[in-house]
């Protein structure tokens, strides 16, 4: 892939999905005794730290062939520009005088059973240390497989606030299916939200709900503007064309709010939302 792209390694960025979990790497009663001490953030962190720091895989062996391999293949990159830990990784970049950091989420480490939706969890350790490498970057993208509402609700408000406050823009997997969405945090951020299609789901199949492709997002800080092309494979025409099922004639055009449209909108949803309260049972 890097040498039919001619990309250099470190602009290949993946992280790990459900599938990537070797879920029989861990104990069934261990997996029980840790599903049930998850239950408050505090213990989630205090477990998250232990393991960072002793670069401990106890409890989450599941995920060590995964990470093996991330690390043999961003190895030797900077320490000022990468950041790898047991759980998740960050990298940065620039461009001439444009900064551009994204960190590498983990929502796959306890991945399991066959009922995972609800049981996730990103962890607030995570989630700041991949942070705190791209602080500065004018532009912080986050790379996470699964949607925020297959997070535990133990942490599910926490990280959701964090990441609408913390990124501009976030890529997520898992679905299958195209979403695109711009939404207005309570501090008048933006967060630019992409749902990818799957990329090598059945490239004979004529699924219009599963098809394959992904899709070339151009994020405009400076003009604030965005557009996204959806493109899907043909497998009749062996070729790639833009998804007309999706978006306008696939394709997506919107602005990035600025700082007195997100108030207005907040402004707006607070309305609404009162209203909801008070007059929806009527």
């Amino acid at each position: 892939l890097l040498a039919g792209l001619s990309m250099a390694r470190d602009q290949f960025l993946f992280i790990p999905g459900n599938h990537d979990m070797v879920r029989n790497n861990d104990d069934e009663r261990e997996e029980l005794g840790n599903a049930a001490y998850f239950k408050s953030g505090d213990k989630i962190a205090k477990f998250m730290d232990k393991a960072i720091k002793n670069d401990d895989f106890l409890g989450m062996r599941r995920v060590e062939p995964y990470k093996t391999f991330e690390r043999n293949y961003y190895a030797g990159l900077p320490k000022d520009s990468f950041y790898s830990d047991i759980f998740g990784s960050a990298i940065k970049y620039n461009f001439g005088k444009e900064s551009v950091g994204v960190c590498l989420i983990n929502s796959s480490w306890r991945c399991y059973g066959e009922l995972d939706k609800g049981q996730l969890l990103i962890g607030e350790e995570q989630l700041l240390r991949v942070l705190n490498l791209i602080q500065d970057c004018r532009i912080k993208i986050g790379l996470l497989h699964h949607p925020i509402d297959w997070i535990s609700l133990v942490e599910q408000e926490f990280i959701s606030t964090h990441i609408n406050k913390s990124l501009n823009i976030l890529l997520i997997g898992h679905v299958h299916e195209n979403m695109t969405s711009v939404h207005t945090g309570l501090n008048h951020t933006s967060l630019f939200t992409n749902v990818a299609p799957s990329g090598l789901n059945d490239i004979r199949g004529d699924s219009r709900s599963f098809a394959n492709g992904f899709t070339v997002i151009d994020y405009n800080i400076d003009l604030r503007k965005i557009h996204c092309q959806y493109i899907k494979y043909n497998h009749s025409k062996i070729s790639f064309l833009l998804n007309e099922d999706i978006g306008e004639s696939g394709e997506f055009y919107c602005d990035i709010p600025n700082q007195s449209s997100a108030k207005e909108a907040q402004l707006i949803h607070r309305a609404l939302d009162q209203i909801k309260s008070d007059h929806f049972s009527e």
